[in-house]
């Protein structure tokens, strides 16, 4: 079972994520290609990022487009790249 199941009832577990290989602590069930470009990247003033992740539900792994949100779990792994376009 996930860490992040065995919160009380209508609460979210902290899991642990890595973006760029740091390890984050995230309190939330999602975690969407935005927040996962500003914790790879704070403060950044590009605008064209890659996301994709390894160690999804079932070790699924993949690319995050822009706009879109994923289930997190534990030690699951994002790698945020700036693109070459602007």
């Amino acid at each position: 079972m996930s860490d992040n199941l065995k919160a009380p009832l209508g609460q979210v577990k902290e899991t642990k994520i890595y973006v760029n290989t740091k390890e984050n602590i995230w309190n939330k069930k999602e975690i969407s290609f935005e927040e996962l470009v500003n914790i790879g990247f704070p403060g950044s003033t590009k605008k064209e990022f890659d996301v994709t992740y390894i160690k999804g539900h079932s070790n699924q792994e993949g690319e995050l487009l822009n706009g879109e949100s994923i289930h997190v779990h534990p030690e699951m792994e994002f790698l945020v790249t700036p693109t070459n376009e602007s």
